[in-house]
């Protein structure tokens, strides 16, 4: 099924950033206490070419199947950056690979940017370790910080 699936900037396809905001709302809204349209609100300000922020999604051709973000800092307080956020594929298209797509996407998009690293809070750590991210000894909302050095 992963043959006909394309990653794509959210820009490409803006049709798809309500569904993909209403996916991480209802995967982490509760986090800030966050309405629907806030957090849909923020996913928007990842329409963009080049940023951070900027989103990619997942397709197989006929719906969207997964996102990821880059975005400057996770958190107001975060002083390194850019971070890796919102990973989140449906649960229908789990274990395709399309999670390691996405985050490909994402840290190439890093690299073009001449970025040296990037960060992250890792709710599946295994998965980040195996793809070079190592643990810094933080945790942030009790899931423990990563980060990866950059080609």
């Amino acid at each position: 099924m992963t043959q006909h699936l394309k990653v794509q900037k959210l820009i490409d396809v803006p049709h798809l950033a309500n569904e993909c905001g209403r996916w991480l709302f209802e995967e982490w809204g509760h986090r800030k206490n966050s309405t629907l349209n806030e957090v849909q609100e923020r996913f928007r300000y990842r329409l963009t070419k080049d940023g951070p922020p900027i989103a990619f999604v997942a397709t197989d051709g006929i719906q969207a199947a997964g996102t990821i973000s880059l975005i400057e800092k996770e958190d107001e307080l975060d002083e390194v950056g850019p971070w890796i956020a919102s990973l989140f594929v449906l649960e229908t298209f789990r274990g395709q690979g399309i999670a390691r797509k996405l985050l490909r996407a994402a840290e190439d998009h890093a690299v073009r940017l001449q970025v040296g690293s990037v960060w992250l809070s890792a709710a599946t750590p295994e998965m980040y370790a195996a793809e070079g991210y190592e643990f810094t000894g933080l945790t942030k909302n009790g899931e423990p910080v990563m980060t990866k050095a950059l080609r």
